[in-house]
């Protein structure tokens, strides 16, 4: 199960926080500043963590603490070296290979109907895909992943989602290639 942990700011005080939904607990919340958020599978332990960490600046029965600038930076610190695990990496890899296979069987099935010949359906569809996947990669660049604060992540976010669809191209053109 995941979830969101975060760091909010309301005036001088501080709150770290988990949901579910991020984006409606926000619209509840109002905060002045989103100091930072985190997609995790273990947001629940992160959370109980940071509160016995910084318990002595916490303001009684909440979540909300009284915390210096060194206290945050030590939290987004935190944060940062959390962010981008393997779950992100896999979930790049898994999300675009779920894609590239869906495009890949449309278009088998599409060229198919239209040419009855196998090998001619193969090598139309390793040909088809390359471009397609080469015209995919460029646009993912520009797609924002809802999951990162930092600039710095989500350039690495997107960035891998490129050499993600670059790679699988580069796949294609090789097959195409051995089968020729």
């Amino acid at each position: 199960m995941r979830g969101w942990l975060y760091l909010i700011r309301n005036g001088d005080l501080y709150k770290i926080g988990i949901t579910k939904n991020f984006d409606n607990r926000m619209r509840q919340l109002n905060p002045d500043d989103v100091l930072a958020k985190l997609y995790t599978s273990n947001f629940e332990k992160l959370e109980k963590e940071l509160h016995i960490r910084y318990k002595k600046y916490r303001i009684p029965q909440t979540e909300y603490f009284r915390l210096k600038n060194r206290h945050i930076n030590e939290i987004k610190q935190r944060f940062s070296k959390l962010e981008y695990s393997m779950f992100i990496i896999a979930g790049i890899f898994i999300n675009s290979l779920l894609i590239i296979l869906l495009i890949s069987f449309l278009l088998f099935i599409i060229l198919s109907l239209n040419i009855n010949d196998i090998n001619i359906v193969i090598h139309k569809s390793l040909l088809f895909m390359e471009r397609i996947i080469l015209g995919l990669s460029i646009p993912s660049l520009f797609v924002h992943s809802g999951k990162f604060l930092s600039f710095f992540s989500e350039f690495k976010y997107r960035l891998l989602r490129l050499i993600v669809f670059i790679l699988f191209a580069l796949v294609f053109r090789i097959t195409y290639v051995f089968l020729q």
